[in-house]
C-alpha cells in the first residue's frame, strides 16, 4: 500500500509544469559497471535532469571541467555524456546559459565529410529544409516522425513546435542511407547537426529509431579539422526541458553514492520514462517532472504512512494542510 501510494501522490507532481528552482548542491552519481563519473553539481546536474536525464544525454562520461570550445577558441566549463556535450555559458540569461555541442556536425567533420545537399526529391511523408546558400536537404519517415514529435520544452508553447525540435537536433545534414555504426550494425543514418538517427525496425516501435552515441564517439576522435566546407549553424535556443527520447533505459537502476534523495530521483526519473512511453503510444503530451512538487509528494506519502492509519488513502495532510 505505501508503494502504491508514493505512486499516485508521484504522478500528481510529475503532471504539472516544471519550475525554475535552485541548482543542486550534490553532485548525481550512479553504481554502474563502468561509470565513474558523476553529473556535475549545480547548474550542470540541474539541466540535465530537468531535460531528459538519462534518455535524452546518457550517462556522463567525463568530470565537469574547463575545454576550449573549438568553434570560438573560449575556455568554458564543460561535461561530456554519452550522447551529447553541455557548455556552461554563465555571459548569457538563462536558459542560454548551457549551450548543446553540435556533435552531429563534429563526427561529420572527423570522417572528411559535410553538408550533402539532396540529389532527388524522395518520396513518401518528408519535409524540405532549405541551407541558405547550401542547397537542400529532406527529413522523412520514420525519422521525420521522431524529429517533430521530440524537442525542448519553451515555456508557453504547447505541443512539440518546430523550433523545439530544431532547438534539439538541428538541421539534417545529410540524406538517409545505408551507414555500418560503430557496433557493426548496417542500418538506414542520417546525421543532424546535434544527433546521428539510425532505424532499427527490427525493433520494438518505440525504440525503432535510435540516437548514436555521439558523446562516446567524438571523445575517441581526434578535434575535427578546420576544413574549407561550411556546415549550416543555427541560431541558440533556450534549452528548458526536452521530452525523453526513445533511447532504451539501462538495465541496471541508477543508484547514486551519496544521499537516499539522488537514489529515488533516479527512480521516479525511470517512472516519468516509463509512462510518458505508453503516453506517446496514446498520443498524450508528456508528462514533466517538478522537483518542488516531487519533493512535497514525496513528504505527504510519507506523512500518510507514518501518521494515519494501515490503508488510508486521501489527499489531505495528518496536520490538516
Amino acid at each position: 500500500m505505501r508503494s502504491l501510494l508514493m505512486f499516485s501522490v508521484f504522478l500528481l507532481a510529475v503532471a504539472l509544469q516544471p519550475r525554475v528552482g535552485a541548482a543542486p548542491t550534490e553532485p548525481l552519481c550512479f553504481s554502474v559497471p563502468g561509470i565513474t563519473n558523476c553529473v556535475a553539481a549545480g547548474r550542470m546536474r540541474g539541466y540535465w535532469e530537468t531535460n531528459g536525464g538519462l534518455p535524452v544525454f546518457g550517462y556522463p562520461i567525463t568530470p565537469q571541467r574547463a575545454e576550449v570550445n573549438r568553434d570560438t577558441g573560449v575556455s568554458y566549463q564543460t561535461q561530456w555524456f554519452e550522447r551529447n556535450r553541455l557548455e556552461l555559458h554563465p555571459e548569457n540569461q538563462p536558459p542560454y546559459d548551457v549551450l548543446l555541442g553540435r556533435l552531429g556536425a563534429e563526427g561529420l567533420t572527423a570522417q572528411g565529410r559535410s553538408f550533402e545537399p539532396a540529389s532527388t526529391a524522395p518520396t513518401g511523408r518528408c519535409r524540405p529544409f532549405e541551407l541558405a546558400g547550401l542547397g537542400r536537404q529532406y527529413v522523412c519517415d520514420p525519422f521525420l516522425a521522431y524529429w517533430q514529435t521530440h524537442g525542448l520544452d519553451f515555456p508557453g508553447v504547447g505541443g512539440v513546435t518546430e523550433g523545439e525540435s530544431l532547438a534539439l537536433w538541428g538541421l539534417p545534414l545529410t540524406a538517409p542511407k545505408m551507414e555500418t555504426n560503430p557496433n557493426g550494425d548496417t542500418v538506414l543514418t542520417q546525421w543532424f547537426e546535434r544527433a546521428r538517427f539510425e532505424d532499427h525496425p527490427n525493433n520494438a516501435p518505440e525504440f525503432r529509431v535510435l540516437l548514436g552515441l555521439l558523446g562516446r564517439e567524438r571523445l575517441g576522435n581526434a578535434p575535427p579539422s578546420s576544413g574549407a566546407t561550411p556546415m549550416p549553424t543555427t541560431a541558440p535556443m533556450p534549452t528548458t526541458a526536452p521530452m525523453p527520447t526513445t533511447v532504451p533505459m539501462p538495465t541496471t537502476a541508477p543508484t547514486p553514492s551519496t544521499s537516499p534523495e539522488q537514489a529515488q530521483l533516479g527512480y521516479e526519473q525511470q517512472v516519468v520514462y516509463l509512462t510518458n512511453l505508453e503516453r506517446r503510444k496514446q498520443g498524450l503530451v508528456p508528462l514533466k517532472m517538478n522537483r518542488q512538487l516531487t519533493l512535497a509528494s514525496r513528504w505527504f506519502a510519507q506523512d500518510s504512512v507514518e501518521n494515519r492509519p494501515a490503508n488510508f488513502c486521501g489527499h489531505q495532510a495528518s496536520d490538516g494542510s
